[in-house]
């Protein structure tokens, strides 16, 4: 049979190497042609073009790139499922075929195998599996084949086949929804060809009986995201006209489940950055929003002569920036709302979870609580002739102490009547991760101290290596030391910070700073206060500013605020309980957010996008958001030169967007106005520097 197979292959199949043949369209050399030279198609006489070109190789190629094949998407994991499964069939088959036969089954010594019908136990299952293998191939290799003839009819460049699945948010995929994804290049103007061809394989399909989604992408998009960049507050007339056109869009979205509404400058396949409309919604794949919404949208933007792009993404809500070990039950959180899994705190802001004074930017939670969130830094309080220390974060960090409570309620101002739970830093579940991480490290220690004066024992102060042997079981020694010291503070410090003083809840202000463009109403608030223990204290200087800092320097204290204007961009730096230190630019243009459970639907919110960092050992570039889970409660901090001296903190980190990559923060001075209203009293620290 195997030779029979043989005979075929050489008779009959092409040479297909994509150096050797390019896509189809380069005659291969005499030696690598089929015997049977009328099985195909006879090769173009013309040289190909340069899609083709694009597969020639030079020099002797790299055989390890093969590798990076077998971790492409699910790959790995088929393998694995589809060993373990023939594995298990195969020893059913076996089984079954010895009993029937009445053979033993020795599993120890091993089976007499010269009576047992092998062919029988190996062909007893192989049949089903083989023809669906079969079917699925046939009708792989046609939807190959037509692609390609229809991308060559509309001179669309391949770039690819792959099968996927797109369902919509909690639908679990199955072949109900598989989609047919071709890769090409996307070049400008190419947009009515990309949709006449996606039509025509789509008809063709249908007539076979075959019901796949068709999706033909960008490959630049398929296999990398997209780059986003801030508006800068050189963008006048940008930025002029989004202001006048903003009610209007909301206008005609109102009916829309949209989430968010972003602007930013977006990369375009083949065209350089757009300014580009980003819009997240939960029903992104409805007929409307494509059919009418998004037309109208367009037309709007054009007869008001703003050249915008626009995108509709799907997205179930916005990703509240706190990591959780578990699910809570009674969460403040809006329901709809997107909270992490566990994620480990900055190692950096792990060093400092146990020293005397707390750090700006560690690890809080309510007592008990799954949550982990940033302790943004100090507020200083002063009612009649009382001065109150106090931790600020988000109220949805401490949400667990207003269990009971619903989503919308607030404001909860100091109460002697009101007793609110205590707050935790670090965290309960950052401070079992840093107590377990300090026991491995100990156990190595101790290891690494056993070890040598294992050695040291057996060697003479004559003998070579033994001075070096002995000063590094010296220092082994001191190292577990320490070790033992660290694990012992951390086991036995308290934890606790205080009684929660007063929060926000989730509401609403206005912002009078932007009365003049009628886009004051309507501003998010959620900050929540800590009353700081008489044997704390928080520490508002800060500590390991990266040299890559524009104007905030190490050490530096933080005693002041500022607010920041309409229409301008600011360079703005944080540290988180997450990321540590990121830097960003506050954009100059602010989002609008919109989640079900909010008392009133659309917030606006200063919009702050990532900065790109460079890789130690590449050079290459990686996109990081600003605010990850875990950074929720960060004071942002002003990055750029300021008319008084020091250091400003112009607002409070909130939540962050995975579609725009965005990060959301409440302008400070409305978290330090509210605060004042709720409270009754004077924020004395951080004092009002003015305007950035």
């Amino acid at each position: 049979m195997l030779a029979i197979v043989l005979v075929i292959l050489v008779l009959t199949l092409p040479e297909t190497t994509r150096s050797v043949t390019g896509n189809g369209s380069i005659a291969p050399p005499n030696l690598s042609r089929p015997l049977l030279p009328n099985v195909r198609r006879s090769w173009q006489k013309e040289p190909p073009d340069r899609p083709t070109m694009l597969y020639k190789n030079e020099g002797f190629p790299n055989l390890l790139k093969a590798l990076i094949i077998l971790f492409r998407q699910t790959r790995p994991l088929s393998c694995l499922v589809s060993i373990s499964i023939s594995g298990k069939l195969i020893d059913r088959d076996y089984r079954i075929v010895a009993r029937k036969h009445s053979l033993p089954i020795d599993t120890v010594g091993g089976d007499d195998l010269s009576r047992f019908p092998i062919e029988e136990a190996r062909l007893r299952s192989v049949f089903v599996p083989t023809f669906l293998a079969m079917a699925s191939m046939i009708g792989y290799g046609w939807a190959v084949h037509y692609h390609t003839a229809v991308l060559a009819k509309y001179k669309i460049p391949e770039g690819g086949i792959w099968f996927a699945y797109r369902v919509n948010y909690g639908i679990d995929a199955d072949d109900r929804y598989l989609t047919l994804v071709l890769l090409s290049s996307y070049e400008h103007g190419c947009q009515d060809q990309w949709v006449q061809a996606v039509k025509e394989i789509r008809r063709e399909l249908v007539q076979a009986g075959i019901y796949w989604a068709i999706e033909l992408i960008d490959e630049r998009v398929f296999y990398r995201s997209l780059h986003t960049s801030p508006i800068l507050s050189t963008d006048r007339d940008l930025i002029e006209g989004w202001s006048k056109v903003l009610p209007d869009f909301h206008t005609m979205i109102e009916n829309r489940n949209w989430v968010s509404v972003d602007v930013f400058h977006r990369e375009f396949p083949s065209r350089e950055m757009q300014p580009t409309v980003i819009i997240s919604a939960r029903d992104a794949n409805d007929d409307n929003s494509w059919d009418t919404t998004l037309p109208a949208l367009h037309q709007l933007l054009q007869a008001n002569n703003l050249k915008v792009d626009i995108v509709l993404l799907f997205l179930q809500d916005l990703k509240f920036t706190t990591t959780e070990s578990a699910i809570a039950e009674g969460r403040t959180t809006p329901s709809s709302a997107i909270t992490e899994g566990y994620v480990e705190p900055d190692p950096f802001i792990s060093k400092e979870f146990y020293m005397d004074t707390i750090s700006m930017g560690s690890s809080c939670a309510t007592s008990s609580s799954t949550r982990s969130g940033t302790l943004g830094g100090r507020i200083m309080l002063q009612k009649e002739s009382s001065i109150i220390e106090l931790g600020l974060t988000n109220y949805h960090v401490l949400g667990d102490a207003f269990i009971g409570q619903t989503p919308s309620a607030g404001p909860f101002p100091p109460d002697l009547g009101q007793s609110y739970e205590n707050a935790v830093s670090p965290s309960d579940r950052d401070h079992e991760t840093a107590i377990q991480s300090m026991r491995d490290s100990l156990q190595k220690a101790e290891e690494r101290y056993k070890d040598l004066s294992e050695k040291v024992e057996y060697l003479t102060e004559n003998d070579p290596g033994w001075g070096r042997i002995s000063q590094h079981t010296k220092i082994a020694s001191q190292k577990q030391e320490l070790l033992v010291n660290e694990l012992e503070l951390a086991e036995t410090s308290s934890r606790h910070i205080g009684q929660i003083y007063a929060a926000s809840g989730f509401r609403k202000c206005e912002n009078r700073r932007f009365l003049k463009l009628m886009q004051h109403k309507d501003w998010a608030l959620d900050w929540c206060l800590v009353k700081v223990d008489q044997q704390k204290s928080i520490s508002n200087r800060l500590q390991g500013v990266p040299s890559t800092a524009h104007y905030v320097r190490n050490r530096a204290e933080v005693t002041q605020y500022c607010s920041i204007s309409a229409m301008q961009h600011y360079e703005v730096i944080k540290r988180g309980r997450t990321t540590g230190w990121t830097k960003g630019t506050l954009n100059a243009i602010d989002s609008t957010l919109r989640m079900q459970d909010y008392p009133l639907p659309i917030r606006k919110l200063p919009t702050i996008q990532g900065v790109a960092f460079k890789k130690k050992w590449g050079g290459t570039k990686k996109f990081l958001q600003f605010l990850q889970p875990g950074d929720a409660g960060s004071l942002i901090l002003l990055d750029q030169a300021l008319n008084t001296p020091g250091v400003s903190i112009v607002g409070l980190g909130f939540a962050a967007n995975d579609d725009s990559y965005a990060s959301y923060m409440i302008p400070m001075d409305l978290v330090i106005e509210d605060i004042e209203r709720v409270t009754g009293a004077k924020v004395i620290e951080p004092r009002n520097a003015g305007k950035a």
